[in-house]
């Protein structure tokens, strides 16, 4: 199974890396996770933060 044990992201990444959208979807969705992470912890500290369009 591509997720199991050491170098799983790389094996999903080689998966993906089959279906174009699909990658596309999943930095896409990394991104955005990673950015609402970062305001809620800036947030969380009184730190205002906008992402950059």
């Amino acid at each position: 199974m591509a997720l199991d044990g050491p170098g799983a992201f790389r094996r999903f990444k080689d998966v993906l890396a089959r279906y174009p959208e699909q990658l596309e979807r999943w930095y896409a969705f990394k991104s955005s996770y990673f950015e609402r992470e970062i305001a809620e912890w800036l947030e969380g500290l009184g730190i205002a933060w906008e992402p950059k369009p």
